[in-house]
């Protein structure tokens, strides 16, 4: 036979639905005493039911009513003392029973020695020496200044030279994050001189432009930056992709960089460019195994390029747009204008110190 366990409650507890705050003070309407039945001196019911008859509101249909789910049935129960995680909890101890005052005693090490309480009043410390307190290092100051940068990448050099000519010291570094993985050669680690004036950006796609995209074909693509607006207003952003039309033209973009050459490349695929919130910093470097040295060069920002689902002529573009629809370009070199010479000047002259001569202007422009 099923047991029935006995109600708490007179009514079931369900949960609670508290109507919403009125957006104004209360305030009693009085009923006026032209209703007022002469024959019976009382009100009429059929007025009354006019101002106390319930009827939904377009609040109270609006509002969500939040679900109030009452573990304790309405009785807080708390397993612990009351105020037992208050700041004054522990300031007076609690009372003791005298039963459980054998419980304070400390084991000695002799079996013959008795066992001492210990007691509530505090003892004197017995007499030790007492070093001096431990301080945090002197604070490191940094010199933030060009010369101060300078003058501490310097430093890191000399630091770790110590380890090209100590085998020992050199297989002591371990990999950060894999200790299974030791150093077996170092090499010094420069910024990159022919790279870095220009501007890079790494490009991170989810598809490949055309099928059957050759690796050749691959390193020789062509992204072009659109924007395109509608009649009311909306801008339009992504990026379109070409590529060699053959794999000849591909080919003798990587072997020509003559400035009277001149490349095909069709368009191939449209993408929704998006830009990586994420704030890590993202290098490429080479190494360079005859000189026996590695460069590196910083991305400006990294984007995602994911396949647009809109085809290109179903995009709203306006009538000032429409020389944007291209399905070929011809790809040519050229020689850097006065303007860009001098900011790529500009640029090679942060990778050297003040005092030392400037001579990036003898170098050739690629």
């Amino acid at each position: 036979m099923a047991h029935t366990v006995g109600k708490e409650f007179l009514c079931k507890v369900r949960y609670q639905n508290p109507l919403p705050p009125v957006p104004f003070p209360q305030k009693l309407l009085p009923i006026p005493p032209t209703y007022v039945e002469p024959d019976v001196g009382s009100y009429s019911q059929a007025r009354l039911q006019h101002y106390v008859q319930y009827r939904h509101t377009t609040l109270e249909e609006a509002t969500a009513y939040p679900l109030m789910v009452d573990a304790d049935y309405g009785m807080p129960i708390d397993p612990c003392l009351l105020g037992v995680f208050d700041d004054t909890a522990h300031a007076e101890p609690q009372p003791l029973d005298p039963e459980d005052e054998f419980l304070l005693n400390l084991p000695t090490s002799s079996a013959d020695r008795t066992a001492e309480p210990i007691t509530r009043t505090p003892a004197a410390p017995a007499s030790r020496t007492v070093g001096p307190a431990r301080t945090n290092g002197a604070r490191r100051t940094f010199d933030h200044s060009r010369n101060g940068q300078l003058q501490a990448i310097d430093d890191s050099f000399h630091f770790f030279s110590k380890f090209d000519n100590d085998d020992e010291m050199l297989r002591s570094l371990r990999h950060p994050t894999n200790s299974k993985l030791r150093a077996v050669e170092s090499m010094p680690l420069l910024p990159n001189e022919t790279l870095w004036p220009s501007n890079y950006v790494l490009f991170s796609l989810d598809a490949d432009p055309a099928e059957n995209c050759s690796d050749v074909a691959r390193e020789s693509l062509v992204f072009l930056s659109q924007q395109g607006s509608n009649e009311l207003g909306e801008t339009d952003t992504w990026c379109e992709a070409y590529v060699p039309e053959s794999e000849d033209t591909a080919r003798r973009m990587r072997e020509n960089t003559a400035q009277a050459a001149e490349y095909r490349l069709r368009s191939a695929r449209d993408y929704d460019a998006q830009s990586d919130p994420s704030t890590q910093s993202h290098y490429m470097i080479t190494i360079s195994s005859d000189d026996h040295a590695a460069s590196y060069v910083r991305f400006q920002g990294k984007l995602l390029l994911k396949r647009s689902n809109v085809a290109r002529s179903f995009r709203n573009y306006s009538s000032s747009d429409a020389y944007r629809n291209l399905t070929n370009i011809d790809l040519q070199m050229r020689e850097p204008t006065q303007a860009e010479s001098l900011e790529r000047t500009q640029k090679l002259g942060q990778l050297r110190a003040p005092t030392e001569p400037n001579h990036a202007d003898t170098l050739d422009s690629p």
